[in-house]
């Protein structure tokens, strides 16, 4: 491309979630192509750091959100900390991810072109009590230049319940940040593996008790936690209530997933919502099928089940849906409710069937050029230039 474009990528950290994740995998796509990237953070720590590719801005900002009045001057005061960034590094166009970076980014106007990313399934958010998920509040991204999200899901959403023009709106993938494998790997031990932060809105507890039906028909069976967070204690503790504590291993955070991916045969996911899972799409490039609960976001997307399918399990491409987990305030309680006994019922299938199982894996393997960087880097490049 002629001359270089300053993109600034605006982001609370580039460690430990997907869309931090996102964030080092987009900077490393948009610096291979010739852009000239400034990731700008709000934290930075070198060691637990995704591989990013930029120059990495470390900015003093952050939001109080201890009350209404203090959370509006912390948004005044780093708006006006992030717009002396973009006028010192001469920032044409500010890709902001996360909600409150989105926010951030519409405040902080140096007439540059300004790219919001919806990571989250907004409606359904209701755990999260900030200023910059209020609907009223979100009126103001009709002032950004472009709405990116990850799922078509999300932007059907946007559309119906906060009624942002669909012109305004752009549906991208996040980008695969590995290479699929070409073949799927043979007599891999029955080992299911769930990654992502042990908090409430993943809610983990639903697979460990999945997982008792399994340990109970398969005992060889083990289930793999790869992710660190507040709720690891309540865990360890349901795992060994229902007798499966030697089965269920705690890995803690993993920088290189990769390697579990490798020994897994399924993948799993129970979460309250997921708008897009970086995590189900890593796993399906290694040829590893999903079992995922049916929670509003775009898993059905990933794992290319049909929309309009209610029949439970969904008998998707990729793997199993099943149906979506009540909520519920003693999903600590041993007793094991008739969805999560349906969820490791799919599992068993997948771990008792071969050619069922290979037929996703393959399926897997064949569809993931959908979330092709290439693919998606196209999409980007469309969308920032002139």
């Amino acid at each position: 491309m002629n001359g270089k474009k300053n993109i600034g990528i605006l982001v609370p950290s580039i460690e430990t979630g997907g869309m931090e994740r996102t964030a080092s995998r987009l900077s490393k796509m948009l610096s291979e192509y010739g852009f000239n990237v400034f990731l700008i953070v709000f934290k930075y720590d070198r060691l637990r750091a995704y591989p990013y590719k930029g120059k990495i801005i470390v900015s003093p900002c952050k939001i109080d959100n201890s009350s209404f009045s203090k959370e509006v001057i912390s948004y005044i005061v780093d708006a006006g900390l992030i717009k002396d960034i973009k006028k010192k590094y001469n920032i044409e166009t500010t890709i902001s991810i996360s909600q409150e970076m989105n926010l951030i980014n519409i405040l902080s106007d140096v007439n540059d072109k300004k790219i919001l990313t919806i990571h989250n399934c907004m409606s359904v958010r209701t755990d999260i009590n900030s200023l910059a998920y209020n609907k009223i509040i979100m009126l103001l991204s009709n002032l950004a230049y472009k709405i990116v999200t990850v799922s078509e899901w999300c932007a059907n959403d946007l559309h119906k319940k906060y009624f942002l023009p669909k012109k305004k709106i752009t549906v991208i993938y996040n980008p695969l940040g590995i290479k699929h494998r070409e073949r799927i790997e043979k007599d891999k031990k029955p080992i299911v593996l769930t990654v992502g932060r042990l908090e409430k809105v993943k809610r983990q507890w639903h697979i460990i008790k999945a997982f008792k039906s399994v340990h109970d028909r398969i005992p060889g069976a083990e289930l793999w936690l790869a992710g660190d967070g507040p709720e690891k204690e309540k865990l360890e503790k349901l795992a060994e209530q229902l007798k499966i504590k030697d089965k269920v291993k705690f890995l803690g955070f993993v920088k290189n997933v990769d390697e579990l991916y490798g020994k897994a045969k399924i993948f799993v996911l129970s979460s309250e919502s997921e708008s897009f899972s970086c995590v189900a799409v890593e796993a399906m490039a290694n040829g590893i099928p999903i079992v995922a609960s049916d929670f509003p976001g775009g898993i059905r997307e990933v794992v290319m089940a049909d929309y309009k399918e209610t029949k439970y399990p969904i008998d998707a491409a990729a793997g199993y849906i099943t149906k979506n987990h009540e909520k519920s305030s003693s999903g600590y309680s041993a007793d094991i409710s008739q969805t999560e006994y349906e969820m490791g019922r799919a599992m068993e299938k997948l771990l008792l069937n071969e050619s069922i199982y290979r037929e996703k894996s393959q399926n897997c393997i064949k569809n993931i050029g959908r979330f092709d960087s290439e693919r998606i880097l196209a999409q980007w490049t469309e969308l920032l230039k002139d």
